[in-house]
């Protein structure tokens, strides 16, 4: 039994240790800022908690692509959290968001 115990430790610190850009979540955070270039469809994301890994990576800002599959619904899920003062669940891969969950 002691084995086993040891061995789900291992495999917890493993798990968790993952590679620099592995999909990571931030739940119950607040949008606080939205923000783009006026030409550009890249998004910057400002929430109240960060990912160690995004902090680790840049200065807390997070960005999406509108453009890409998925995006318009990224920036009507962001601006409906920010405009309600709703929580979100953010999954993102680096500082890039991949999902979106209002909570």
């Amino acid at each position: 039994m002691k084995k086993l115990a040891q061995y789900a430790v291992a495999m917890t610190i493993l798990a968790a240790s993952g590679s620099a850009f592995a999909e990571q979540a931030i739940d119950n955070v607040n949008v606080t800022q939205i923000g783009t270039y006026t030409a550009d469809t890249v998004h910057y994301v400002w929430f109240s908690g960060i990912s160690p890994e995004c902090s680790a990576a840049s200065p807390g800002v997070y960005s999406f692509n509108e453009a890409l599959p998925g995006g318009k619904a990224v920036l009507a899920s962001l601006t409906t959290a920010l405009v309600n003062n709703r929580k979100v669940m953010v999954r993102s891969s680096g500082c890039a968001i991949t999902e979106i969950y209002l909570r």
